[in-house]
């Protein structure tokens, strides 16, 4: 009988440590870290990134990605802090959009799409 509760603490105590930081979706909460994780990238002088909101011109952060492995494919932890839709722009020029939301609020920017998005994560997917 012991020797059962021994591995049952061993199994939990396994699966507790083996859980990864989430990868970010189309949508994510607002102070959550996530990884961003790149297509395959070559021919990149610096491997890197740039984070806008979503008018485009204004910036909010940049960083370097790192490889995973020698996949060719990159991460690159983000945490957004206010709601509202992001633009990811890699070194090879690539762009991905990524909405951070306000479980708390109804507030995501200004862009109706991201209005649309909400909904959609909070009807269709049933919030967080």
């Amino acid at each position: 009988m012991n020797k059962i509760k021994i591995l049952m603490l061993m199994a939990i105590v396994l699966v507790s440590s083996a859980t990864a930081l989430e990868e970010c979706g189309n949508s994510v909460p607002i102070n959550k870290e996530c990884n961003i994780i790149s297509p395959y990238l070559s021919y990149c002088t610096s491997y890197d990134l740039d984070i806008y909101y979503s008018n485009g011109s204004s910036f909010v952060s940049d960083g370097t990605i790192e490889q995973i492995s020698t996949t060719g494919i990159y991460n690159y932890t983000a945490n957004f802090i206010y709601p509202d839709t992001y633009t990811i722009k890699l070194c090879d020029n690539s762009v991905r959009t990524v909405i951070a939301l306000d479980p708390d609020s109804w507030t995501v920017g200004t862009s109706w799409w991201s209005y649309i998005i909400q909904i959609y994560h909070y009807v269709l997917e049933g919030g967080y």
